[in-house]
């Protein structure tokens, strides 16, 4: 059988300002991970984009074998901008929590810097998660794809040139 394990109350403060310190660090190693992830997306559909008007272009390329590579591209890199768009909002759900989490934890403080600067944050009308904004890179290539796909299905110059 467990027994229960009984903190001092200096015990229960240290511990807490272990995790406190802990949360912070995971919410510092989100944020790199989401500007390391997002070069790693934006490099992949640069290379899509590139590899669709290059290839558009290419006269040695028969027209069913332009346009298969074409759709297929287009449909990988809508893909790809639906797994970056899905990324960035697991990481804001991460980022979320975390904030939740300091701020529970901080009402144990007498000092309580992470709530105040949220809470200023907020007043300022910024949030201080991924935002709208920090997604139109991913909208914009995703559009940019989507209208790849528009041409080549509607007017078909996209294969033709």
């Amino acid at each position: 059988m467990i027994e229960k394990i009984q903190f001092s109350n200096e015990d229960k403060k240290n511990i807490m300002l272990e995790q406190y310190k802990l949360i912070l660090s995971s919410l510092d190693k989100l944020n790199d991970i989401r500007e390391l992830a997002n070069n790693f997306w934006i490099t992949i559909n640069i290379a899509g984009v590139s590899a669709i008007a290059y290839l558009k272009d290419q006269a040695h390329l028969s027209n069913a074998n332009k346009s298969y590579i074409i759709y297929t591209l287009i449909c990988i890199g809508i893909l790809v901008c639906i797994g970056w768009i899905r990324n960035l909002y697991v990481i804001k759900q991460g980022i979320n929590v975390r904030n939740e989490l300091l701020i529970s934890i901080e009402k144990q403080f007498s000092s309580k810097m992470f709530t105040t600067i949220i809470d200023s944050v907020h007043q300022n009308g910024v949030k201080p998660s991924i935002t709208l904004s920090q997604m139109i890179v991913p909208l914009i290539f995703l559009f940019a794809y989507l209208t790849f796909a528009c041409l080549s299905i509607f007017k078909k110059s996209i294969l033709l040139f």
